[in-house]
């Protein structure tokens, strides 16, 4: 297995992990969904940062979400309703590693879910419920030259805090919601990776810092 795919699949294997704790086999009348949201924003929207300049992470969304035959749920108070990010490098070489070590990471809004500041490969977070809304507003210093890809999850296994039986165990769809994701940039780096990285454009983002 290439780096790139021990990567980019990796991340995807955390988050099938983290799905599969969820006891949905102690619920006896699940009432679980699968939410679209409008997906993760970075800002600004260019393919090239200076040395320095923070790159900002955000979502924003009201706790009612829309199912797939019009329904309104509300689903305020989530337990566990969050995403990773997972971030990677080009080094000078043309390899590619773990970017975490160049990143300083700003939280304004949202909550660490775990404490992962001896990893290399991730960071996660719990959105923040705040006025009806789900939020999150992570900034991200870039302290190195190069080109990075960010990816990130969609949450799964999400329940409510009154919820012990996990019963409204759910899925929210979390895409990167930028038009352009500037994916063209890993594509020409790694050419035999296009199939793979296509089934995964939907949560990938790449710029250069110069």
């Amino acid at each position: 297995m290439s780096n790139l795919q021990s990567i980019v699949l990796g991340f995807f294997l955390v988050l099938t992990l983290c799905a599969s704790s969820c006891k949905r086999d102690e619920c006896l009348y699940p009432t679980g969904h699968t939410f679209s949201t409008k997906g993760i924003h970075f800002f600004p929207e260019t393919d090239s940062l200076s040395l320095g300049d923070t790159l900002w992470v955000s979502f924003d969304e009201p706790d009612r979400f829309v199912i797939a035959n019009g329904d309104s749920i509300d689903f305020a108070n989530a337990a566990n309703l969050g995403t990773y990010l997972k971030c990677s490098f080009f080094n000078e070489m043309g390899g590619l590693e773990y970017a975490i070590p160049y990143i300083d990471f700003i939280l304004k809004k949202g909550i660490v879910f775990k404490d992962h500041s001896a990893d290399f490969k991730l960071r996660s977070y719990l959105f923040d419920h705040i006025g009806g809304h789900y939020q999150l507003s992570v900034g991200m210093v870039l302290k190195k030259q190069g080109m990075y890809f960010i990816s990130n999850s969609d949450a799964s296994g999400v329940y409510k805090m009154d919820d012990p039986n996990y019963c409204t165990s759910s899925t929210f769809l979390l895409p990167i919601s930028n038009t352009d994701k500037h994916i063209d940039l890993l594509i020409e780096r790694t050419p035999d990776r296009v199939a793979e990285l296509e089934q995964y454009k939907d949560h990938i983002y790449c710029f250069f810092v110069k």
